[in-house]
């Protein structure tokens, strides 16, 4: 009996042992990439590989070193100089930037980063493209408006894209920048790099702060089961075969994967793998969502009453300072605080986000009324910047736009946070198309029933 036993567990180690050759743990990750094509658009010098096809002058691509309220690339390149920008024009443009030809190599991947306004993509906006230069074929990235509505976009901030270039591998192409409207908004590029993924032992991962990496299991052997850990990552560890991990804070990170086969375990450990830099933050004031637009200020609201401002700045500030002219705290470093107006009036306020990379500051001049009476309406800044005619595009229907021939129409207002007396209503009509002139317009105050339609 014992001689079965010692020949079972010679057996059990033999097999092990062979099992535990064949599987070894590694991996890849898709920000593990060696730049081979970079166009920062710095200087002149540096654009001029590129061609810029013009049909308006006032508004066509060009190099600046931003667009108006300090929008720079600074935070994210602190060597930035300049961006490539395209000039906001009532007149149509259909303006093309083109890069030089480029050889895509195997495992590639390009990526540039945008700042835009996705409110006014729905009058203009680009589309990004490869041309492959031998036979004239178009491959269409990213055409913008449409991924903004599909992803529910809202932000004003920069943006990176980043697209796999696996259908070019092996052709020389140029990519394109085109952009189609009128009276739409101005944009910035920056950071354009066609990258190629390094798989090396000396690879390294090189993210921002709040970015995502995604990972790739490339372990050899009939692997069952995946044991990640991320040091410094969300989430912290992860059993599927290629994670995807977002790292909050600036360091240098780890990563250890271990893998089995049901048997046998192999690991690997790649020390200071990801290296998360810190970018400086972009402040952005959210108000008080109970109070009211107005075409005048930027919020209606009365005294006396409780406000929450919001804090909507990006780029992980670690420090927030506000100040509310007139307010009750005058000043606060909370995430969200709560202010009170006491006194009617106009009142500014700013606030500045900052943190090791640099600091930010959003500032609106005279824009919160407290008390007293101003006009109100539901347009919103990004909506309708003037009163003129309200081009609607994929945003909502509009009292004073009759584009899909309503017979009826019913603007809704919240309940005020105070007592409150309509003094007066005004109308504005703007038409280009009247179908009957003397038709008479019937307007009513009414307060909604039970189920919120017009009582």
């Amino acid at each position: 009996m014992k001689k079965i036993l010692l020949l079972l567990s010679i057996f059990a180690v033999f097999v092990t042992g062979v099992r535990a050759d064949d599987l070894r743990a590694a991996f890849t990750s898709a920000q593990s990439y060696i730049p081979y094509y970079v166009q920062n658009f710095d200087s002149e010098e540096e654009f001029s590989s590129w061609t810029v096809n013009t049909t308006n002058r006032e508004g066509t691509w060009e190099l600046a070193p931003g667009m108006g309220y300090n929008i720079t690339f600074d935070g994210i390149d602190p060597d930035n100089k300049n961006s490539l920008t395209i000039n906001y024009s009532k007149n149509r443009q259909d303006e093309t930037a083109t890069s030089p030809e480029i050889d895509i190599l195997p495992g590639s991947v390009v990526e540039y980063y945008n700042y835009f306004s996705p409110v006014w993509l729905v009058f203009a906006g680009y589309t990004f493209y490869a041309t492959d230069v031998a036979t004239g074929d178009t491959i269409q990235f990213l055409n913008q408006f449409r991924w903004a509505q599909a992803e529910g976009y809202d932000e004003t901030a920069w943006k990176k894209f980043s697209f796999d270039l696996k259908r070019l591998e092996g052709r020389r192409v140029t990519f394109s920048f085109r952009y189609q409207g009128s009276d739409g908004d101005q944009q910035l590029i920056d950071g354009f790099r066609v990258m190629q993924v390094d798989d090396s032992d000396d690879a390294r991962v090189n993210v921002y702060q709040g970015e995502t990496v995604q990972f790739y299991d490339r372990s050899e052997g009939d692997v069952k089961s995946w044991r990640w850990e991320f040091e410094g990552g969300v989430p912290a560890t992860s059993s599927k075969p290629d994670p995807v991990v977002r790292y909050d804070r600036a360091g240098t990170y780890s990563v250890k994967l271990t893998v089995s086969d049901g048997t046998a375990q192999s690991e690997t450990v790649r020390e200071g793998y990801v290296i998360v830099s810190m970018q400086q933050p972009v402040a952005q004031i959210g108000l008080p969502e109970e109070g009211y637009l107005s075409p005048f200020v930027a919020t209606f609201v009365p005294t006396d009453v409780p406000l929450q401002f919001r804090n909507l700045s990006t780029g992980m500030p670690t420090s927030l300072k506000w100040q509310f002219v007139g307010g009750s705290p005058e000043t606060s470093t909370e995430q969200n605080p709560v202010v009170t107006y006491t006194k009617k009036g106009v009142y500014s306020l700013s606030l500045t986000a900052s943190n090791d990379a640099g600091t930010d500051t959003d500032a609106m001049l005279y824009a919160v009324q407290a008390g007293g009476a101003q006009y109100v309406w539901n347009i919103t800044p990004e909506e309708n910047s003037s009163l003129a005619q309200i081009k609607l595009g994929w945003y909502g229907n509009y009292a004073g736009s009759n584009w899909l021939g309503l017979l009826a129409f019913a603007e809704h207002y919240d309940k005020p946070l105070a007592p409150a007396t309509i003094d007066s209503v005004d109308i504005y009509f703007y038409s280009g198309h009247t179908v009957s002139p003397d038709a008479p317009i019937t307007l009513s105050i009414c307060r909604p029933d039970a189920s919120g339609a017009p009582g």
